[in-house]
């Protein structure tokens, strides 16, 4: 009992820094906000994605003080997901805005995520949408939602003009990859929407058919894994190898759908 007791307090921590996060997401104008480049000029972070990872980390630890809380903005974060040996992590894993290029421009297509990850293994997972106020949750064997309602991968059985298959990268060799897998699965209807935890929540959703991506990281990972897995999806690896929230390149959807991309793309 004290075990389950734990994982509902955590789930309602969860919830709670997921709203948090989102009102204080909606306060920051995306044309006026403070900007940083970091890595590359594709690769920018916001007064408002720290805005959103201080009170995400904040709403955490007055529950859980002595939780590891690893999030895409902190140095902490960056240095420990290149440490070896990450299967048995348990920490709290967030990503304050994924699509900030998308928030930036005020596209109203960006996410806030958080898993908490447990062994290795995520236990609960939460993507918030804050322009249209809609959280998805999953819990490990427990099934996906979307404000409360349960959600399920879409069931379309084909790859033809009428399926929905989305990719995003932004460099230019996974781009000349994804052109390649084009060419062998032939005429779809190709999204590219910039934001990997909403994309993931569409796929869980039946709003978008298949997910491939040759670019992703752990805290892209932490809660859209469990939530498109808890709605039905396959993930695996671009040759159809297992996949952990580690895994960087994957694709994800229906299992017929994943199946048939699979063997298109290694014929």
């Amino acid at each position: 009992m004290l075990s389950l007791r734990i994982d509902v307090n955590r789930k309602k921590v969860l919830i709670s820094a997921l709203r948090a996060a989102g009102i204080v997401v909606l306060r920051h104008d995306p044309f006026t906000v403070s900007t940083e480049v970091k890595s590359s000029v594709g690769d920018l972070v916001t007064a408002a994605d720290l805005a959103s990872e201080k009170v995400i980390i904040e709403t955490i630890r007055a529950s859980f003080p002595n939780d590891l809380v690893l999030s895409e903005e902190t140095k902490l974060g960056q240095e420990k997901f290149n440490e070896q040996g990450l299967s048995g992590l348990t920490a709290w894993v967030i990503d304050p805005i994924d699509g900030t290029n998308n928030f930036k421009r005020g596209m109203a297509y960006s996410g806030i995520s958080i898993g908490y990850i447990e062994n290795g293994e995520i236990q609960i997972g939460g993507i918030l949408d804050p322009y249209r106020n809609v959280l998805y949750l999953a819990e490990r064997g427990l099934g996906a939602t979307s404000n409360g309602m349960p959600v399920n991968v879409s069931d379309r059985l084909a790859l033809d003009a009428g399926t929905r298959v989305c990719t995003s990268n932004s460099y230019e060799a996974g781009t000349q990859e994804n052109l390649s897998r084009y060419e062998k699965i032939g005429y779809v209807w190709v999204d590219v929407l910039g934001s990997a935890v909403m994309i993931m929540a569409d796929i869980a959703s039946g709003k978008l058919d298949l997910y491939h991506h040759n670019g992703l990281k752990p805290w892209d990972n932490a809660a859209g894994f469990l939530i498109a897995r808890e709605a039905g999806a396959k993930i695996v690896g671009l040759h159809g190898q297992p996949v952990t929230w580690l895994t960087n390149e994957v694709v994800m959807g229906n299992p017929q759908l994943v199946d048939l991309f699979i063997e298109k793309t290694s014929a």
